[in-house]
């Protein structure tokens, strides 16, 4: 065999590797169409089957989540009725509630308001008669 031979025999050899990395790559790369939650909103990645999902989108990397608890600092405080109506319009991604009545909401926009429910478990009646919203979690303590 002379050089060319060998030449032309690695370079086939690197070519199939190649090839072969590639489609193992693009086959074990997992589901290019499916639903991603991005930002709080679920975001279209290729071409999907499934619609998009009904459940709350509550990303990991959103940075306006603070932990639980009804500290109100930083967030502002509304009524009970535009609490309410928030949940009801589906611009709530997470409620907490407290013993003493005070509710936290996590809005889709990124703002966290807080209000006094008049009841104890009104924020967890509303959320759960808000079905055309999914299920919006809430934590109670």
């Amino acid at each position: 065999m002379d050089r060319l031979d060998k030449f032309l025999w690695v370079l086939v050899l690197i070519l199939a590797i190649s090839g072969a990395t590639v489609v193992g790559l693009r086959l074990g790369s997992g589901d290019e169409d499916t639903w991603l939650c991005q930002n709080n909103q679920w975001i279209k990645h290729g071409n999907p089957s499934a619609p998009m999902p009904t459940t709350a989108c509550i990303s990991s990397d959103n940075q306006n989540l603070p932990g639980q608890g009804s500290d109100s600092t930083g967030s502002e405080m509304i009524e009970w009725n535009q609490a309410l109506s928030m949940i009801k319009n589906c611009e709530v991604l997470r409620i907490s509630q407290t013993h003493d009545r005070n509710v936290d909401l996590w809005l889709k926009d990124g703002r966290q308001v807080w209000t006094v429910e008049p009841n104890l478990d009104d924020a967890v009646k509303a959320a759960q008669a808000a079905t055309k919203c999914g299920t919006i979690p809430v934590s109670t303590e």
